[in-house]
């Protein structure tokens, strides 16, 4: 593997006679994926490692023999960061040729993707000389598939019926009779369908029943009423290829027994929409959400950003005004830095894939009236970016985070607030590894952005806003919630593994450097979510696919002390 590269994951192995050819996923540290080609000559006793099919950011979906000739399925990234489907092949595993696909018309074709869709391959199926390898669209409900002949020209083959499961994988097998059987799978259920020589598609088996996803959200406002939202996705199907993902939302509270249980919305009519929430000097609040507003019958549409606000806990809600409502927004964050309520998120011209995401601010100094900021927000050509999350600088400046992408590399990028003024923080600020930054934290006479960055999650400390320091969260393979300054140090809920053993942790840390696991006693294979505090305790949120828990530490300063 070249230098300074880093090994992801394995895709698939073929043999053609004693030479092997093994193909799997890796980048330059922090990087877009690479497709990696691995050649052996002696039926796997050596190996050496090939440049792959494409140079360039792409991802793999298998390989297989055909023909004579190693087939490698996939995609591969324009520079517009769009993944596009494509394949490639190889007489002797080192020298690798494109393959030609067949041109499919959007406007013209059946199952075709938008210009502006993500298309590619998965993982292919071979008789004889046939190849078949299924094709998924990103924002289509339907699975197709594409068959390469002797001779190496590759047709379309047909496509599944609508499924209404948002992400649903593709895997197939070709038949001796010619036949291909389709198969896929997603939230607790799965089908396979068989498609005849004749091209018509019929349905073979049904398992498992359908179940959506139960996903907690972390917790709304953490210093505030502490509320966490639970969310299962909703598709509204027009057709395969016109859909709308929406969420149902329920939102949680600790009542006076200690018990987290369903809570009615507050306002009533914040129900389903919330996503961010703050709390201000003497109990103020904020709460920001987004909802779909659909403007006609072919279901156009777009994303608003709404939200409430009142001034102290006993007084009455009012709503927020000054968000746009003819942009598509969406709202990740908010926080009160001083005298100035700060909103970060993203906005696009329209909620279709034609326009592209860029970062978005507003402000607000009562909390009611609230005005997009004017600064060096936008993303770059044939890119998108966003604001992710809002912190306050050592001094007192705004501080909001984020991330680009440019050429299907993810970069972090950050804003202050200058007398007045957003400015972008210089190039380089970061270091040069890809990544994103998610979060901001106060820590006394400094601030902590979380991120992740050259493949790893990190926590950034500055004291200025022009140098930052990195330390490493936890190692290869764990994961971070957003982490939170608690009585006597600081906390995340997490993932870890060690010792064959993977679930839901509490990551404590006396400095947020040093950080030590903290497993959560449940019997479930859980991942934590987010922790917030709660007299002198700490509720950790964690979940499934299918399980929503919270635990409770008790006198986490005792335990924080002694690590």
């Amino acid at each position: 593997m070249p230098a300074e590269w880093e090994w992801h994951h394995s895709i698939g192995i073929a043999a053609l006679g004693p030479m092997v050819v093994a193909i799997g996923h890796g980048s330059p540290v922090g990087g877009a994926y690479r497709v990696l080609a691995y050649r052996s000559l002696d039926a796997g006793a050596t190996w050496s490692i090939m440049q792959g099919p494409w140079r360039g950011p792409g991802s793999a979906g298998g390989v297989a023999v055909s023909a004579g000739r190693f087939v490698v399925t996939g995609g591969r990234f324009t520079e517009g960061s769009r993944l596009v489907a494509a394949a490639w092949s190889s007489a002797d595993g080192a020298a690798w040729e494109p393959e030609e696909l067949p041109t499919l018309d959007y406007e013209a074709d059946e199952f075709a993707p938008h210009p502006c869709d993500d298309s590619w391959l998965e993982a292919p199926s071979v008789a004889g000389d046939r190849l078949v390898a299924p094709l998924r669209i990103g924002n289509d409900l339907r699975l197709g598939a594409l068959e390469r002949n002797g001779t190496g020209a590759w047709r379309p083959l047909g496509c599944t019926s609508t499924w209404a499961v948002r992400s649903a994988d593709g895997m197939c097998a070709v038949h001796d009779d010619g036949s291909v059987l389709l198969a896929r799978s997603g939230w607790n259920a799965g089908r396979a369908l068989e498609v005849g020589t004749d091209g018509w598609v019929v349905p073979v088996v049904r398992a498992g029943t359908l179940h959506p996803p139960l996903l907690w959200d972390p917790f709304l406002d953490p210093t505030g009423a502490g509320e966490s939202i639970a969310r299962t996705p909703v598709l509204d199907v027009v057709d395969a290829a016109v859909w709308n993902i929406t969420w149902w939302r329920t939102r949680y509270l600790l009542d006076g027994s200690g018990t987290f249980v369903e809570a009615e919305w507050d306002p009533p009519e914040s129900e389903g929409l919330l996503q961010a929430g703050a709390t201000g000097p003497g109990g103020a609040r904020v709460l920001l959400g987004q909802e779909w507003v659909f403007e006609d019958e072919d279901c156009n549409s777009t994303n608003n950003v709404t939200g409430w606000f009142r001034p102290a806990p006993c007084a009455p809600w009012q709503p927020v005004g000054g968000f746009s409502t003819s942009r598509n927004e969406g709202v990740s964050d908010v926080a009160r830095i001083g005298d100035l309520w700060v909103a970060a998120g993203r906005s696009a011209a329209t909620a279709t894939s034609e326009t592209r995401d860029r970062a978005a601010v507003w402000t607000s100094v009562d909390g009611v009236r609230w005005a997009p900021a004017n600064g060096p927000f936008e993303a770059p050509e044939d890119g998108w970016g966003s604001a992710e999350g809002v912190g306050r600088l050592p001094g007192g400046d705004p501080l909001v985070v984020g991330f680009e992408v440019s050429a299907a590399e993810d970069l972090p990028v950050a804003w202050r607030l200058v007398e007045g003024t957003w400015r972008r923080l210089a190039l380089g600020t970061f270091g040069d590894a890809a990544g994103v930054l998610s979060s901001c934290i106060d820590d006394g006479g400094a601030t902590l952005v979380q991120g992740h960055l050259a493949g790893r999650g990190v926590l950034l400390r500055t004291e200025d806003g022009i140098l930052f320091s990195a330390t490493v969260l936890g190692g290869r393979g764990d994961r971070f919630g957003p982490v939170r300054a608690v009585p006597g140090g600081f906390a995340a809920a997490g993932l870890h593994e060690s010792d064959g053993r993977r679930g839901a942790v509490l990551w404590l840390s006396p400095d947020a450097r040093a950080w030590h696991p903290v497993h959560l006693p449940s019997q479930r294979i859980l991942e934590g979510v987010d922790v917030r505090v709660d007299g002198d305790h700490l509720l950790v949120s964690a979940g499934s696919f299918t399980a929503l828990q919270v635990w409770r530490l008790k006198n986490p300063a005792a335990l924080l002390a002694t690590l």
